[in-house]
């Protein structure tokens, strides 16, 4: 239809001053956008503590009983906060007058995973919305609210669409999702711990695709403010607390020399411990009034809080950058040894170049790199109902008696360059409790009560 080459004259605002062309007179619907979601700010605008989840918006015009949007009937659009916020997102869209049943397909979507950016039923919000029908000539003002709760939930379809909403868009949504868990820690962090911040972020990595299966899906997932220690615990940490170690862990010696715990000090006390079970991890802690960190909590931080591949952002790494790829095994591949230079094994904590995250309350060190880390999680398939959610808050997928299989995060000294990307995770069997000179481990204690 021809008059539908005018949707193009009103399109969506990107900024508070910008000029929109006057709407051609004849009728038409203003049809205007508002979501709960987080967008990113607008241009000039400094950025918030929570990051942008959503950032495109895709419109199609579908005429009556047609199943294709109409010629030059899509749009692809980039939103900001402060355009939703304000109830300024809207556009143009002509119509034959008195016809029914034109329809609009609404896409609201994460455009960062994949070279090629096409919506993802995982990350999108979307509603199919049947329009007014309108006169000869004079405006009708509809819109309708994408919120983030029907992600992984379209409202409508092009058969059997939802109504448009009387009047334009009121505004003030846009962010409100989020706002509940985007909070600061309560009180005061104990020596060596770092407040995270609470905040929603899209949890694991579809750039990875099906060759890492547990990693490549994506899920919103939400989560309370924490407080995580700033380094992996180290072997003089350990020793101060006191606690037995018999069987948790296998000391420094010629056998193991890539085992950095000793029973009295020795050059490795700025070390991180390795060769640790995961229960004298969660011994350790809970000394302290802590735990493990889960799995979200985990690759929150070492996302950068952002869905970040690494802690220092999405560049590759150098090999000052992080402290992997150092293996001493002649026999090991190419990836492992490429750094080998820099020294074999692990370094004291904090020794990588970028691998570290700067919050408001301090740094967090070896989020990549050093030693790969034990989480509080079992492990657990991302089909599993523990994860197979579109949005998660919290989660944690408990232990089970007996133990089959535990879950450990990050990349360590003896791993390439490809294993430092943050929403990597790997099963350890949990026969024996087994110990690794590649792990170690941190702790976590909630932050979101006095």
């Amino acid at each position: 239809m021809k008059a539908m080459r005018f949707i193009a004259l009103a399109m969506i605002t990107a900024a508070a001053g910008c000029s929109v062309e006057p709407l051609p007179p004849l009728g038409q619907v203003r049809f205007f956008i508002d979501t709960d979601a987080t967008l990113p700010p607008a241009p000039g605008a400094l950025p918030g503590e929570q990051p942008a989840l959503f950032d495109r918006l895709r419109i199609e015009i579908f005429e009556p009983g047609a199943s294709a949007p109409c010629a030059e009937c899509t749009r692809e659009l980039g939103l900001d906060h402060a355009t939703v916020f304000e109830g300024r997102a809207s556009i143009g869209i002509p119509s034959r007058p008195g016809k029914a049943g034109y329809r609009a397909r609404v896409r609201l979507y994460r455009s960062a995973g994949r070279d090629t950016v096409e919506p993802r039923a995982t990350s999108t919000l979307e509603a199919v919305v049947l329009l007014p029908v309108v006169q000869e000539e004079g405006i009708i003002d509809a819109h309708v609210v994408l919120a983030t709760a029907d992600l992984g939930t379209p409202r409508g379809t092009l058969d059997t669409p939802v109504a448009a909403l009387a009047g334009p868009a009121e505004g003030g949504l846009a962010g409100t999702w989020a706002a509940p868990y985007d909070r600061g820690c309560v009180g005061a962090p104990l020596a060596g711990e770092v407040c995270v911040h609470g905040g929603a972020y899209w949890m694991g990595d579809v750039a990875l695709g099906s060759t890492y299966g547990n990693v490549s899906s994506e899920r919103l997932v939400a989560v309370a403010p924490y407080y995580l220690d700033a380094t992996e615990v180290t072997v003089a940490e350990l020793r101060a607390s006191g606690i037995k170690t018999t069987g948790a862990l296998i000391p420094h010696s010629a056998a193991d020399p890539h085992c950095t715990y000793s029973t009295k000090p020795g050059d490795l006390e700025d070390h991180a411990v390795s060769c640790v079970t995961r229960h004298g991890a969660l011994k350790y802690c809970a000394t302290r009034g802590a735990r493990l960190p889960t799995e979200a909590e985990w690759e929150f931080a070492a996302s950068a809080r952002r869905s970040a591949h690494t802690v220092w952002g999405d560049d590759p790494p150098r090999c000052e950058d992080a402290v992997y790829a150092r293996s001493d095994d002649p026999a090991a591949g190419a990836a492992s040894l490429e750094c080998a230079a820099l020294g074999a094994g692990d370094a004291p904590v904090g020794s990588g170049a970028l691998d570290h995250l700067v919050l408001s309350g301090g740094t967090l060190d070896d989020l990549a790199g050093n030693l790969t880390e034990w989480v509080g999680d079992d492990w657990a398939e991302q089909t599993d109902p523990c994860w197979n959610a579109p949005i998660l808050v919290n989660p944690f997928c408990p232990p089970v008696t007996p133990p089959k299989a535990y879950t450990v995060r990050g990349s360590s000294w003896l791993q390439g360059a490809s294993s430092l990307r943050a929403a990597l995770r790997a099963r350890v069997d949990a026969t024996g409790d087994p110990v690794s000179k590649a792990i170690g481990f941190r702790c976590a204690r909630p932050a979101d009560m006095p």
